[in-house]
């Protein structure tokens, strides 16, 4: 009978130590974060001719964000070589408003910066703190804000006011809204025309 070494022999899952070697440090432990020190995106919206400006800010985050604050990404530490690429993502955003398409992907958004998909989440998570997903659907939601609060829009349903910011389900959109707001849509006082 032949018997099957790896069944006799035990697993081993640490590497064995030389006493001849010194010992590695233990990796750093994480830091936690309050709240109070982690400054939410803010987005730079572009008013459309005729409209008012409106208002930029940096607030601190909080469990819910009020409706008074508009989403930016913020500008964490960038490597001085990345600085240009935010700068032309946030442009971009702000001109082409690329998030109002339900497909718009990170390869897609790679393409119209003339950069690869690499380098441009790289940005988006060290330049702006999010990951795509979270950095297009702030603009949606802020988008969605906005047109929820437009008499013009009151007679649109909510899943119409969604389909407009590019999402691209009702599910999806209250999710998100909720995530980023602390709020559900149908909690967003609606303007009567």
């Amino acid at each position: 009978m032949q018997a099957n070494y790896a069944a006799v022999v035990p697993l081993r899952f640490e590497p064995e130590t030389d006493p001849n070697l010194p010992l590695k440090s233990p990796a750093p432990a994480l830091q936690r974060v309050t709240p109070s020190e982690v400054v939410a995106p803010t987005l730079i919206i572009v008013p459309a001719p005729g409209e008012a400006e409106l208002a930029v800010t940096t607030t601190p985050v909080t469990d819910s964000l009020s409706t008074s604050e508009t989403l930016t990404p913020a500008a964490p530490t960038l490597a001085p070589e990345l600085q240009p690429w935010r700068e032309k993502l946030l442009r971009l955003m702000a001109e082409e408003q690329p998030w109002l398409e339900p497909e718009l992907t990170l390869a897609e958004l790679a393409h119209r910066l003339r950069t690869n998909t690499s380098l441009l989440s790289h940005v988006i998570n060290t330049g702006c703190g999010q990951n795509f997903n979270d950095f297009v659907n702030s603009y949606r939601v802020v988008e969605a804000e906005r047109k929820l609060q437009d008499p013009r829009l009151a007679h649109y349903s909510l899943v119409g006011i969604a389909l407009e910011c590019g999402f691209n389900s009702k599910s999806t959109f209250n999710r998100v809204f909720k995530k980023l707001t602390g709020r559900t849509p149908g909690e967003v006082g609606r303007s009567k025309s």
